[in-house]
C-alpha cells in the first residue's frame, strides 16, 4: 500500500503529465474513493500550480512549501502531551483525524495559491465543483468534477491532460474538462485560443467545443481561436486530420474535414455576409467560401500555418495584418488597452516578427513601419495617424 507522501509525489507527477496510463487510472480511482482523498487532491493540485509560477521573483519554492506542509501535518497529528488545568488533569490527545490533516494541507495551499494569484497572475489551475441537486443523492448520480486551466491577460500557459495531450493556452484563454475525461471520449471546452498536440487514440475522439463548433480529432496538432468577442471561430490544422462540426444558417448539421495546412473560419453570427476585407491579401487568394448546405464559413488551403500558431513560439510571426487586428492580440498578450483615434490608423498593415520585445519596443517598431504616432499612459495606448508622415508613406507604398 502506498503511503500518503508517495501519493503526494505521484500527484505532482500527474499534474506535470509524467505519469503512465496505469498510474493515471490508479490516481483517478484513488481520488473517487472518499471525500478526504478529493480534498487532498485539490490541495496538492493547488501547490502544483505554484510550480507553474515559481519563476516569479520572490515566490516560494513548491518543494519547500510541501516540506513545510508535511511538518505542519506531523505536528498536528502527533501533538506533545500538555499539562491540564490546576486540578492536575493531563490532556492526552491522540493523533488528529485525516480530515484535520487535509484541512491543514488545504488551508496552507490556499494561502500559497492566493499569494501566487496576487503576485504572478500566470497559470491558474483549480477545481470547480458544479452545484448538486439536493433532491437527487450524489451517491446515486455522481457528478464529475470540472478541471479548469486559465491563462490570464499578459501570460501564456501550458497544460498536460490525463492522456498526455499537450495544450498551449494563449493570453486571456481558458480550457475546461471533467474528471471523466477519457472514459468514452475526450471532450474539452475552450474559450479563447489554444494549440493542441493530441495523443492518438482512435477509440476515444478528442473533441474541442469552441463557440458554436465542435472540432473532432483522434491524434493530430491544430490550433483553435475562439475568443467570444471576435466574429470568427478559426481552426487551423498543422498535422493529421480534424472534422469541424456545427450548424448551417438553416440549422442543419454539417461536418467539414480539414487536411494539413487548411484553415476553417466560421462566423459566430450565421446571418453575417462574408467580406473579403477581413482577410489579408494572401488569405483572400486562398479563401474558398463553403456554400454546401449554406455554411457561414470559408476554408483556406495551403496556408502558412505559422501565421496562426507562432503566437506560442519564441518567434511570433505576423504577415499583412491590420493594426486593428494586431492591437487585439497585443492587448491580450501584454495586458494593455489599445485604441485608435481614427479608424484609418487601424487599417494600416504590418508584416514582421517579434521575439521577447516589450510593448514599448513593439510600438516603436510599428511607428517606424507605418505612419502612426502613439502615447502610452498606465497601460493605455492611444494610436493616431501621423499626418506629417502619411503622404510620404502612401507614395512609397504606391
Amino acid at each position: 500500500m502506498q503511503s500518503e507522501f508517495d501519493i503526494d509525489d505521484l500527484l505532482f507527477r500527474f499534474f506535470r503529465g509524467e505519469t503512465s496510463p496505469e498510474e493515471n487510472r490508479f490516481l483517478l480511482a484513488w481520488k473517487r474513493e472518499n471525500e478526504e482523498n478529493r480534498i487532498r487532491f485539490e490541495a496538492l493540485r493547488d501547490l502544483w500550480m505554484v510550480s507553474a509560477t515559481a519563476s516569479c521573483e520572490g515566490f516560494p519554492d513548491p518543494a519547500e512549501e510541501l516540506s513545510r506542509l508535511r511538518k505542519t501535518i506531523a505536528r498536528e497529528e502527533n501533538p506533545p502531551a500538555t499539562s491540564g488545568s490546576r486540578s492536575g488533569r493531563t490532556d492526552h490527545r491522540g493523533p488528529r483525524s485525516a480530515t484535520l490533516r487535509n484541512i491543514v494541507l488545504k488551508g496552507v495551499a490556499a494561502a500559497v495559491l492566493f499569494i501566487a494569484a496576487m503576485g504572478c497572475g500566470a497559470l491558474l489551475y483549480r477545481q470547480v465543483l458544479p452545484p448538486r441537486q439536493a433532491a437527487i443523492p450524489s451517491a446515486e448520480i455522481p457528478i464529475p468534477d470540472t478541471m479548469l486551466f486559465t491563462a490570464s491577460r499578459g501570460s501564456l500557459a501550458s497544460a498536460t491532460l490525463p492522456d498526455g495531450t499537450v495544450v498551449r493556452l494563449n493570453a486571456g484563454s481558458s480550457l475546461t474538462y471533467t474528471t471523466d475525461y477519457g472514459r468514452t471520449e475526450r471532450p474539452v471546452t475552450l474559450v479563447g485560443e489554444a494549440f493542441f498536440q493530441v495523443c492518438t487514440d482512435p477509440g476515444k475522439p478528442f473533441v474541442v467545443h469552441a463557440g458554436n463548433l465542435s472540432i473532432v480529432a483522434t491524434g493530430t496538432t491544430f490550433n483553435v481561436k475562439a475568443y467570444p468577442e471576435e466574429r470568427f471561430v478559426t481552426t487551423t490544422l498543422e498535422t493529421g486530420a480534424v472534422h469541424v462540426r456545427g450548424l448551417s444558417r438553416r440549422s442543419d448539421p454539417f461536418s467539414i474535414e480539414l487536411k494539413p495546412r487548411q484553415t476553417f473560419m466560421y462566423y459566430n453570427e450565421c446571418d453575417t455576409v462574408l467580406r473579403s476585407e477581413v482577410f489579408n491579401p494572401e488569405e483572400s487568394a486562398l479563401a474558398e467560401q463553403v456554400r454546401t448546405r449554406d455554411i457561414p464559413a470559408v476554408r483556406m488551403s495551403n496556408v502558412k500555418t505559422q501565421l496562426y500558431t507562432s503566437w506560442k513560439d519564441p518567434r511570433w510571426i505576423v504577415e499583412h495584418e491590420t493594426l486593428a487586428s494586431l492591437a487585439e492580440k497585443l492587448g491580450r498578450r501584454y495586458n494593455v488597452s489599445i485604441r485608435f483615434r481614427q479608424p484609418e490608423a487601424g487599417e494600416y498593415r504590418f508584416s514582421g516578427s517579434f521575439e521577447n520585445e516589450t510593448i514599448e519596443e513593439i510600438m516603436q517598431l510599428l511607428r517606424h513601419a507605418t505612419p502612426i504616432r502613439y502615447t502610452i499612459d498606465r497601460g493605455k495606448i492611444t494610436v493616431s495617424v501621423d499626418s506629417s508622415r502619411r503622404k510620404a508613406f502612401e507614395n512609397a507604398a504606391g
